[in-house]
């Protein structure tokens, strides 16, 4: 009989860390693992693993219950903010923990799975703890441990890393014999049939352009300052290139995309530079580039899908030197990798690489034998798959250190 496992999503959905929940879920083997999960917003990713029939249950945070002052220039408010930031925090590991213990003896659970990390999740770590069955946290992000899971060490069975940053962050803390890092998959399957000519036309991309597109949150550290103005540095040099940024998160302001459509109109962009917005046919809008640049600056990025999504459609990719795109590029053979911010270096690669297409081919087709290789979703989900196994089969054991 499969074990039953709840996976708890805290996010918006519209970052990364919600279509690696929906990867690992339709990649884990269901004659051994049968997935819940327990989500706290609505997005098109949870309504796709909702389309897998598999128990989906929306819960509600409670936070903001106490509201922050913007104002944090004198004591008083900062106690306010510090108040209302562990305050909410508390009361919704209480009322979430709770709800989600009584849920995972209801169904049964055997194992928690934090699909964004503690500090999002402690409702249902504490749930875990009530109900007496490990819990797995899987760390996304890069900021290292907070505070407030350093507090609360004793409720983490297992912490999933992403990159050797985290691992040297979180190790200290937890120990060693409790980290393991495992890489983001991306499920191959999907990127069989894109639809790319359709993206072409739609988006006005003209025959013989050099397509360049970053997919992102347009939020601060994700380097859009950067894109846009390596997009101006490129046009000026070589006129048939266009620039895409391609999402945002419908749940945040706008005042970042609005800043950046008014760089772009003082570098007299014009048509050159597209804003597309959240789109759901992200793969097929990929398809249609012809380079994908992720170059997030500040911004923790755990591990980021996107240049792995583009090796996977044979697309070659810039990154910059951060942590989050530590396994992706070999610089020089499927793509390049600059360091943050440095515009000379985007502009310098971009434009070799859009005067050289078969270049951009050869690094591209690299790119997809490395994704093949390392970043199937299918050989990821077994490695959780065996952190589960460990933690089932033998609840006193502890995974050690797996560094891939």
């Amino acid at each position: 009989m499969a074990r039953r496992v709840l996976l708890v999503e805290s996010g918006s959905g519209y970052g990364g860390s919600a279509f690696s929940l929906l990867r690992l879920v339709k990649s884990l083997d269901p004659s051994r693992y049968e997935a819940h999960v327990v989500v706290f917003h609505h997005a098109s990713a949870f309504e796709q693993i909702r389309a897998l029939d598999v128990q989906v249950m929306t819960s509600r945070l409670l936070r903001p219950l106490f509201e922050r002052s913007p104002d944090d220039r004198h004591l008083w408010t900062r106690a306010r903010n510090y108040c209302a930031v562990y305050g909410n925090l508390a009361v919704d590991t209480l009322y979430n923990g709770f709800r989600l213990a009584r849920y995972i003896r209801r169904k049964h659970i055997e194992l928690v799975h934090l699909n964004n990390g503690l500090f999002g999740n402690l409702s249902a770590a504490f749930a875990a703890r009530l109900a007496k069955v490990p819990c797995v946290s899987h760390e996304r992000g890069a900021e290292g441990p907070t505070r407030v899971e350093r507090q609360f060490v004793d409720w983490v069975s297992v912490v999933i890393t992403l990159n050797r940053a985290s691992v040297a962050e979180y190790v200290p803390v937890f120990g060693a014999d409790k980290v393991r890092l495992i890489p983001n998959g991306v499920d191959l399957d999907a990127f069989r049939a894109p639809d790319a000519q359709r993206i072409r036309h739609e988006l006005g991309i003209e025959p013989g352009a050099f397509a360049v597109g970053t997919f992102a949150r347009l939020v601060d550290g994700k380097g859009i300052p950067e894109f846009v103005t390596t997009a101006a540095r490129v046009s000026r040099k070589f006129g048939p290139c266009q620039f895409f940024i391609i999402g945002n998160d419908p749940t945040a302001a706008r005042t970042l995309e609005a800043r950046m459509r008014k760089l772009a109109d003082g570098f007299g962009l014009g048509r050159q530079l597209v804003f597309t917005g959240w789109r759901n046919d992200r793969i097929d809008i990929m398809a249609a580039m012809d380079l994908v640049l992720q170059i997030s600056t500040t911004f923790p990025e755990g591990m980021s899908l996107s240049p792995l999504e583009a090796m996977a459609l044979g697309k070659p990719v810039i990154v910059t030197n951060i942590p989050g795109y530590e396994f992706s590029v070999d610089d020089g053979e499927t793509g390049f990798v600059v360091a943050p911010a440095d515009i000379d270096a985007l502009t310098e690669k971009v434009l070799i690489l859009a005067r050289d297409r078969d270049l951009a081919q050869r690094m591209g087709r690299q790119g997809y034998l490395k994704a093949q290789r390392q970043f199937d979703v299918r050989l990821t989900a077994r490695q959780v798959e065996m952190v589960y196994d460990q933690l089932l089969e033998r609840p006193d054991s502890r995974p050690g250190l797996c560094v891939t």
